[in-house]
This record gives C-alpha cells, structure tokens and sequence, in this order.
C-alpha cells in the first residue's frame, strides 16, 4: 500500500516548497504525492521540470486537471479543446515521471436535471478519448465519485456510481468523502466494487460539504472505513487529500499519516471480518 499526499493542499505555485518537508515529515517508507495540476498558473510545467528526479525518486499519482477544466464539455467547443489539452498533458507528465495513475472526473460543472442526461453523454465522449490517449501512453486512467449534492455538481446516487462503475473498463477511485457528503453506503460501494477499486481519496466533512478536512474532523467513521478496506480492498492506494487550509499545517497531516497507519496495522483481515 502506498500512501500519497495531494498537492491539492499546495495550491499556489508558490506554496510548492513546502512538499519537500511535508514529504520528510511523514514517517512510511511507501509514501508519495498525488499531483494536483496548476496548468494555469504561471511557472507550473516549469516547476515540474525542475523537480524530475526529485519526483521522479518517489511514488508520484496524478488528479486529473480541475481549474477551469469542465469534462463534461460538448465536443469541439473551446471549453472541450482546453479540457482534452490539460488532460493529455496531465497524462503526458503522468507516463514522463513514472506515475501510477491519474484520476478523470466525470464532470465539475453543476447540473440542470434536465441537462443530466446529455451530460453524461458529453462526458462519455470525454472519457473514451482520455482513456485511449492514456492506453496509449501505458497510464492507467482511474474514474472518481466526484460531485456533491450540496454544489449541485453530482451525477450519481450510490446505486447509480456501481452500476456505472461496472459497465466501463477503467478502475475506480472512491472518495470517501464525496460518498459521504452525499450520504452515500460506502460499505455498500466497497462490498460491490471491491473487484474494481484501486485506490481511495481520504478527507472528512460533516455530511453536507465537500470541505476536505482532516480525516478525524467530520462525521465520516474511518474506523469502519479501515475494517471494510481490510476486508474487501487490502493494500489498495490512499491518498490525504486535504484542503489548503491545512497548507502551513505540515505536521497535522503528518500526524494524520501516522494515525492511519498504525490502526490500520492494528487491524487486521481477521479482526475485520468481527466489524
């Protein structure tokens, strides 16, 4: 299992020095950062390459590019072009650095019901270009629950996200604070995509807001969450991502990091089954 930090934390440029120290912070040999692309900020790209084999040295994911990005755009509008460009150099950089994945949201705008239908449907065509573009570029192009009821961005109902999941070649990452601002059964979702399931987003909230914090800061059971990935889901990836409220707050997250692994060492498969 690895444990990765988002750089979704570090969201300025500038704050992106601070990641040696948190890296140095976290006491697990297998640990790692999950990329949050800046492709719109100024000295981004350049920021990577002067850090290629310092990143190259560690376990390194990537999340998709967000900021102003919308996948579920319609073919051939600008608002496309910008999201398959940002992407395939997500992609790109993801294969450069020798990365284990990046992370594809199906779309970040908010949803019209009676544009859901279409969304998806735009959103499809989105995907299948990004997923043969990362087959392409040996990157494996994992599929996130993303949207929250109270943002008016989600797609799915739990039922709807596995039956989705399901019926499409790519892995899956949950996040398990998205499944819990929407009041999702994660035990469900783990139980019926155990199979597919590669890797988890981990941050709380308290059932409403998709606010990113801390793992103990929230109404989210991450003592279940442990005994139900024991179970069903064992050494799969686990990423901290957290807000960047936490950005000047290093040794919190360290602190995370050593909390959640020691009670997942506590717990193991056997003592899981008793949950």
């Amino acid at each position: 299992m690895s444990l990765l930090i988002s750089t979704n934390v570090f969201d300025k440029v500038e704050d992106w020095a601070k990641i040696h120290d948190l890296i140095k912070a976290v006491k697990y040999d297998d640990k790692g950062i999950e990329i949050f692309p800046l492709w719109d900020q100024e000295g981004f790209e350049e920021l990577l390459e002067k850090n290629e084999e310092y990143l190259k040295g560690m376990k390194i994911t990537f999340h998709g590019a967000y900021y102003g990005v919308e996948p579920s755009a319609p073919k051939n509008t600008k608002e496309y072009y910008k999201s398959i460009v940002q992407n395939k150099k997500t992609i790109d950089w993801c294969n450069r650095l020798n990365g284990k994945f990046v992370v594809h949201h199906h779309n970040n705008r908010k949803i019209p019901t009676e544009e859901r239908e279409q969304i998806i449907k735009n959103s499809d065509v989105q995907l299948k270009e990004l997923t043969d573009y990362a087959n392409k570029n040996s990157v494996a192009l994992f599929i996130e629950n993303v949207g929250v009821n109270s943002n008016g961005n989600n797609l799915w109902t739990d039922d709807e996200f596995i039956e989705m999941s399901l019926s499409i070649p790519n892995p899956i990452l949950i996040d398990v604070g998205h499944a819990n601002a929407n009041n999702w059964d994660i035990e469900k979702i783990i139980v019926a995509l155990k199979d597919k399931i590669i890797a988890y987003h981990l941050h709380n909230n308290y059932g409403i807001y998709d606010s990113h914090n801390r793992i103990r800061e929230g109404s989210f059971d991450f003592e279940k969450f442990i005994r139900l990935y024991k179970l069903f889901t064992p050494d799969k990836d686990l990423t901290l991502e957290y807000s960047d409220r936490y950005k000047d707050e290093i040794d919190y997250i360290a602190q995370d990091a050593e909390w959640l692994i020691d009670n997942l060492n506590r717990c193991d498969r056997s003592a899981a089954i008793l949950y």
